[in-house]
């Protein structure tokens, strides 16, 4: 297998894992990358042979190139225009990055974590065939609607204020803020996430 090769079936891969509405597009930018790589190759051999690194592929190429983007944007923004000369030079220079013991650090994170989590899961499900009796008897008392606990109360007349009161006629329940940090408006797609 050339490096070539490996960099294709990894970019159909990468491609075939994106969602719908940005396939088509991860697709034409992946094709225009493999043009200039196959490019760079030709005219230089020891290029092909970081291709074909085991520890070298075109997902973490994207997140270096990802993460290399996040640092150009400015405060309050969630995009930015990189020009092709600059977003080549990261690719070349990931390539030439010696990142085989971070990698190889990462890989045994990802197993100690899933580890983990298999962990948790079989402990929860342990609790869960010793308490499912002791959950149907026992009742809190509490007959609160679960949309109810989502709601905020919020005066008309005075918004930001909370009532100590019985809600009366002019008062709206409204949605809580969402307690997610990033400044991603919900619905909306961020590529940079879409292929880690």
């Amino acid at each position: 297998m050339t490096g070539i090769d490996k960099l294709k079936e990894e970019m159909k891969v990468n491609s075939d894992k994106a969602p719908k509405e940005v396939r088509e597009q991860v697709i034409a930018q992946s094709k225009m990358i493999l043009d200039v790589l196959i490019k760079k190759c030709e005219e230089d051999k020891s290029f092909e042979d970081k291709l074909l690194l085991s520890h070298k592929s075109f997902e973490r190429c994207f997140v270096y190139l990802s993460n290399k983007a996040r640092k150009m944007l400015i405060k309050g923004t969630q995009c930015v225009a990189v020009d092709d000369a600059t977003v080549f030079s990261w690719i070349y220079e990931y390539y030439d990055l010696d990142d085989k013991a971070a990698v190889e650090r990462d890989e045994k994170n990802k197993e100690r974590i899933e580890r983990e989590k298999a962990k948790r899961k079989e402990k929860a499900e342990k609790q869960n065939e010793n308490e499912p009796a002791a959950n149907d008897e026992e009742d809190s008392g509490d007959d609160v609607n679960e949309d109810e606990e989502e709601m905020e109360e919020e005066s008309v007349n005075q918004p930001g204020v909370k009532e100590d009161k019985a809600p009366d006629p002019v008062t709206t329940l409204k949605p809580k803020k969402s307690k997610n940090t990033s400044d991603q408006l919900e619905g909306q797609i961020d590529i940079f996430q879409m292929l880690m």
